[in-house]
């Protein structure tokens, strides 16, 4: 499984990326949505996405390799909220674990794991949709994401 975005979010996405002095790339869009979705743990369905990244793993450079990492972090965190399971049962976060990651010295994804960020990134795309955030410049996205995310933080 790869890495889905549905039209409207690749639309979305685009004229943010086509316009102004936008210096954000898919990639970075693709964090930011996810982020959202993964603080609100909602996840929205994207089974109909078209791929548009095989991986997200390689798209992050070492020097950003930490956004990676976080979103993994996000996710499990999520999950584990979005499950009802108990942090403190090491069996069932075991479990829930080999059922996101694969387990190596990369940490990469299962396919459950991609579709699940891929859901998360859905539900983030669709509140930055919902409160109107179809600004053209980089640091307006910015400013307008970072006001979403404040707002977040105080419900994680």
């Amino acid at each position: 499984m790869a890495y889905r975005l549905t039209d409207q979010a690749k639309r979305y996405f685009r004229s943010l990326l086509e316009s102004g002095d936008n210096k954000l790339d898919m990639m970075e869009v693709y964090y930011y949505c996810c982020v959202v979705g993964l603080l609100k743990k909602d996840r929205s369905s994207n089974n109909n996405g078209e791929i548009f990244l095989q991986t997200i793993y390689s798209k992050f450079s070492a020097n950003n390799s930490y956004r990676y990492h976080e979103l993994l972090l996000l996710l499990l965190n999520s999950e584990i909220k979005h499950v009802g399971i108990n942090p403190s049962n090491r069996t069932e976060l075991k479990k829930l674990c080999s059922e996101l990651f694969i387990s190596n010295d990369d940490l990469k994804l299962t396919e459950l794991g991609m579709k699940r960020l891929n859901d998360y990134c859905e539900s983030g795309f669709q509140e930055l949709y919902r409160r109107g955030i179809h600004t053209v410049s980089a640091f307006d996205f910015l400013y307008d994401w970072h006001q979403i995310i404040k707002n977040l933080e105080y419900q994680y």
